[in-house]
């Protein structure tokens, strides 16, 4: 309804953080440093220009008034609360009166807090002949909260083109205790310029439930066989625990597209044993089989936090070389592969609504199977409503290579009365091999998302990136310009559901390339400026229809602003 103006968003956040700590000597070799952080954020939104459900449902509800024979608003609750008749019968037909009744201004705030208290020590043990063993010990504890509170209307559904969603608050705290050791085994000697090994280890101890004690570690060593290079890998395990939107979320509408397998459906799915669970689970006997089990091709599902999430755990090894070619000063390369596997992976229960029902119905067939238990019936056998509440259900498996390049080279020229300069070159890029995701450890297939977008994969995961950067240091001014690319995406249905690219809005999308400019100046010790234009050529997102993010497009990925200015100044007293 353009009659109530543009739907918009106005944030405003204030965000604050304290830290104070000490460092110092606790003997002659080692030293302590300790320290207390406490950070608050808020966001408060302001939504115009939504239309209100029930006033909308009022206001279309007309008849004519006996006593004056002009048409009203039928109800008189309504009517006393200003109704006024809604024209909704052609372009502009909506009066100034009736839009101003339906439209509505909705609001919400998130809140979050943290704190952490952590103090270490660390000192050299003994010396192998290649240099002292390096050890710290610590232990901290840390707090998390967060809160997400929305006003009345969107907490109920009553602004249209949002489904109702509750609340959100909750907190956990982990204390840890942690310790890393460096030990230095070969130095300049034949075959080993040098060869140290590295360890680190961490217990920690969750106030929630579900995750309690864990213990993470990692080991890993650098072998370098002469100056210029230097060999490395590192082996981790690593968890992550849940936060507090997953664990806590309040529950959420949704309105998935889904089959209800005890639908009418092809005669090879109408099995007996389907028949014998749709029975169970709610369906009347003469039912089954039949249109009258699903009426919409949407299903209605609730989607929501989960406090008895476990944290997900990950297994990760990396191998790596740096060479520092001695025949160019000034030039850095980096290369490292790595290889992660995450399990119990948390996402929505079952991968999602449609799963759910398949696994119920077509793999587990088990009335007292988590899977079945979330699906509720009316008295007639269709679906009321699907609780997909978070779940530790899926896994991921990643691998690809890290690569960088920097070199520096001085000039004999520059600016403000100087005879030099500095010209830096610096190179990140990333080549991701494999990305699967499988949506669910009880069925066999696995989302293949690498260089893919849409709706199965999430985020898009190019297959090539790169940001690079040129920089000129002249006297106190520093001129640089960057240059970030992405490589090209396809609809993740085209591979993954073998959906027709003709059947899909944006069936790819080219690759993106954006240049960023900044100054810095240096009017003296203590006073800092910086000037800098980012996305100079206003290079637009690419719209992608109904596989997106937010917006038609991927905010976490493509530039959404457009060509923006920035301004800052850093003072140091």
């Amino acid at each position: 309804m353009n009659e109530v103006g543009a739907r918009e968003n106005i944030d405003e956040r204030n965000a604050w953080r304290f830290v104070g700590g000490f460092t110092g000597d606790v003997v002659e070799g080692w030293t302590y440093d300790a320290y207390y952080l406490f950070a608050r954020t808020r966001n408060s939104q302001i939504q115009n220009g939504n239309i209100s459900n029930s006033r909308l449902r009022a206001a279309l509800r007309t008849e004519i008034d006996p006593d004056t024979g002009a048409l009203r608003c039928a109800d008189a609750t309504a009517r006393d609360q200003g109704c006024v008749p809604a024209n909704v019968f052609g372009e502009g037909a909506l009066s100034d009166e009736a839009a101003q009744y339906v439209a509505i201004t909705a609001a919400n705030s998130e809140i979050s807090q943290l704190q952490v208290a952590s103090g270490s020590v660390t000192g050299n043990l003994f010396d192998l002949g290649a240099g002292p063993v390096g050890l710290a010990l610590g232990a901290e504890w840390r707090s998390v909260s967060s809160e997400f509170i929305p006003d009345f209307s969107l907490a109920s559904g009553d602004v249209i083109g949002f489904n109702a969603g509750q609340a959100t608050s909750g907190r956990y705290s982990v204390k840890e205790l942690f310790g890393e050791i460096r030990a230095p085994l070969l130095a300049d000697v034949p075959f080993a310029h040098r060869l140290e090994l590295t360890g680190a280890a961490r217990y920690s101890d969750y106030s929630l439930d579900a995750v309690g004690s864990v213990f993470t570690w990692a080991a890993g060593g650098e072998w370098a066989p002469i100056p210029d290079v230097t060999l490395r890998g590192q082996y981790q395990r690593a968890i992550r625990a849940p936060n507090v939107e997953e664990l806590f979320g309040g529950q959420e509408q949704g309105f998935p597209p889904a089959i209800d397998p005890c639908s009418d459906r092809s005669p090879e799915t109408q099995t007996a044993a389907v028949r014998a669970l749709c029975i169970a689970t709610g369906v009347p006997a003469g039912a089954v089989f039949t249109t009258g089990v699903q009426p919409d091709a949407q299903i209605e599902g609730s989607f929501g936090g989960n406090p008895e999430l476990e944290e997900e755990k990950s297994d990760t090894y990396t191998l790596g070389a740096v060479l520092r070619p001695d025949f160019a000063p000034g030039l850095n390369l980096t290369v490292d592969y790595y290889h992660i596997k995450v399990k119990n992976y948390i996402t929505e229960l079952g991968g999602g609504l449609s799963n759910v029902l398949d696994l119920c119905y077509n793999v587990v067939q088990d009335i007292n199977d988590p899977y079945c238990q979330a699906i509720q019936r009316n008295p007639g056998g269709d679906i009321n409503i699907v609780q997909v509440n978070n779940a530790n259900v899926a896994s991921l498996t990643t691998s690809g290579i890290d690569f960088q390049v920097d070199y520096s080279l001085d000039l004999d020229f520059g600016l403000f009365d100087t005879n030099e300069s500095r010209l830096t070159f610096f190179f990140l890029g990333t080549w991701v091999d494999k990305w699967t995701y499988t949506p669910v450890v009880e069925l066999p297939d696995k989302v293949d998302c690498v260089g893919q977008f849409g709706a199965t994969c999430d985020d898009p995961i190019p297959e090539f990136r790169y940001t690079t950067r040129v920089t000129w240091d002249t006297g106190p001014l520093q001129l640089s310009v960057r240059y970030r690319w992405i490589d090209k995406l396809k609809d993740d249905r085209i591979k993954n559901a073998d959906t027709p690219p003709s059947q899909l809005a944006k069936a790819a999308l080219g690759d993106q390339h954006y240049f960023d400019l900044t100054a810095l100046y240096n009017v003296n010790e203590d006073v800092q400026l910086s000037f800098g234009i980012n996305n100079l050529f206003n290079n637009k997102p690419p719209l992608t229809g109904d596989a997106q993010e937010q917006s038609n497009t991927f905010p976490g990925l493509f530039d959404v602003l457009g060509r923006d200015y920035f301004l800052s100044a850093t003072v140091r007293f």
